[in-house]
Protein backbone atom coordinates (compact mmCIF):
# COMPACT_ATOMS: atom_id res chain seq x y z
CA UNK A 1 0.00 0.00 0.00
CA UNK A 2 2.99 2.21 0.87
CA UNK A 3 3.79 2.79 -3.22
CA UNK A 4 0.88 2.00 -4.47
CA UNK A 5 -0.25 5.95 -5.22
CA UNK A 6 0.60 5.81 -8.62
CA UNK A 7 1.31 9.04 -9.92
CA UNK A 8 0.45 10.47 -6.19
CA UNK A 9 3.14 10.69 -4.80
CA UNK A 10 3.89 14.22 -4.25
CA UNK A 11 0.32 14.75 -3.61
CA UNK A 12 0.09 12.52 -0.57
CA UNK A 13 2.98 14.23 0.99
CA UNK A 14 4.48 17.07 -0.42
CA UNK A 15 8.26 15.85 0.08
CA UNK A 16 9.72 15.84 -3.26
CA UNK A 17 12.48 13.16 -2.20
CA UNK A 18 9.99 10.81 -0.56
CA UNK A 19 7.65 10.69 -4.05
CA UNK A 20 10.71 10.37 -5.93
CA UNK A 21 11.78 7.36 -4.42
CA UNK A 22 7.95 5.81 -4.28
CA UNK A 23 8.57 6.49 -8.25
CA UNK A 24 11.73 4.92 -8.44
CA UNK A 25 10.26 1.95 -6.01
CA UNK A 26 7.37 1.49 -8.48
CA UNK A 27 9.67 1.01 -11.57
CA UNK A 28 11.65 -1.36 -9.89
CA UNK A 29 8.53 -3.58 -8.99
CA UNK A 30 7.43 -3.02 -12.54
CA UNK A 31 10.90 -3.99 -14.36
CA UNK A 32 10.97 -6.95 -11.58
CA UNK A 33 7.61 -8.28 -12.65
CA UNK A 34 8.67 -7.89 -16.80
CA UNK A 35 5.99 -4.90 -17.20
CA UNK A 36 8.02 -2.49 -18.84
CA UNK A 37 5.07 0.04 -19.94
CA UNK A 38 4.10 0.47 -16.37
CA UNK A 39 7.75 0.79 -15.54
CA UNK A 40 7.94 3.78 -18.08
CA UNK A 41 4.62 5.22 -16.21
CA UNK A 42 6.55 5.37 -13.25
CA UNK A 43 9.30 7.53 -14.87
CA UNK A 44 6.70 9.45 -16.23
CA UNK A 45 5.58 9.91 -12.75
CA UNK A 46 9.11 10.87 -11.34
CA UNK A 47 9.46 13.41 -14.08
CA UNK A 48 5.58 14.86 -13.15
CA UNK A 49 6.95 14.94 -9.21
CA UNK A 50 10.21 17.13 -10.31
CA UNK A 51 7.59 19.59 -11.87
CA UNK A 52 5.58 19.79 -9.26
CA UNK A 53 8.14 20.62 -6.65
CA UNK A 54 8.54 23.37 -9.03
CA UNK A 55 11.97 21.78 -10.82
CA UNK A 56 10.24 22.04 -14.49
CA UNK A 57 14.10 21.48 -16.28
CA UNK A 58 14.68 18.47 -14.19
CA UNK A 59 11.14 17.14 -14.81
CA UNK A 60 11.16 17.35 -18.50
CA UNK A 61 14.35 15.91 -18.77
CA UNK A 62 13.23 13.02 -17.42
CA UNK A 63 10.02 12.86 -19.28
CA UNK A 64 11.61 13.23 -22.44
CA UNK A 65 13.97 10.47 -22.09
CA UNK A 66 11.32 8.56 -21.20
CA UNK A 67 9.44 9.80 -24.73
CA UNK A 68 13.15 8.71 -26.27
CA UNK A 69 12.80 5.24 -24.80
CA UNK A 70 9.09 4.42 -25.29
CA UNK A 71 9.63 5.16 -29.10
CA UNK A 72 13.59 3.19 -29.55
CA UNK A 73 11.28 0.01 -27.89
CA UNK A 74 8.11 0.68 -30.29
CA UNK A 75 10.99 0.76 -33.04
CA UNK A 76 12.59 -2.22 -31.38
CA UNK A 77 9.24 -4.36 -31.23
CA UNK A 78 6.94 -3.36 -33.48
CA UNK A 79 9.08 -1.32 -35.89
CA UNK A 80 7.29 1.66 -35.86
CA UNK A 81 10.12 4.73 -36.21
CA UNK A 82 8.82 7.74 -34.25
CA UNK A 83 10.97 10.37 -34.84
CA UNK A 84 12.14 11.72 -31.38
CA UNK A 85 14.72 14.18 -30.74
CA UNK A 86 16.36 15.14 -27.29
CA UNK A 87 18.15 18.16 -29.05
CA UNK A 88 14.79 20.20 -28.62
CA UNK A 89 14.68 21.58 -25.13
CA UNK A 90 12.73 24.33 -25.73
CA UNK A 91 9.97 22.17 -26.44
CA UNK A 92 7.15 22.19 -24.54
CA UNK A 93 5.78 18.54 -23.82
CA UNK A 94 1.58 17.90 -23.79
CA UNK A 95 -0.27 14.81 -22.70
CA UNK A 96 -3.88 14.54 -21.71
CA UNK A 97 -4.67 12.44 -18.36
CA UNK A 98 -7.08 9.89 -20.31
CA UNK A 99 -4.76 8.97 -22.88
CA UNK A 100 -2.06 5.93 -22.82
CA UNK A 101 2.04 6.44 -22.63
CA UNK A 102 2.15 5.76 -26.27
CA UNK A 103 0.60 9.08 -26.86
CA UNK A 104 2.47 11.16 -25.05
CA UNK A 105 3.93 14.24 -27.63
CA UNK A 106 6.13 16.86 -27.84
CA UNK A 107 5.31 19.63 -29.54
CA UNK A 108 7.30 22.63 -30.62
Amino acid sequence: AYISTMGGGFFLCRYLTTAVAMARQQCRIALIRGDEEMAFKCRINEGYCYIHAGKLDRGKKIIKLVLYDVAKRQKQKYGIDWKVSLEHEESELAHSSDRELDELTVIR
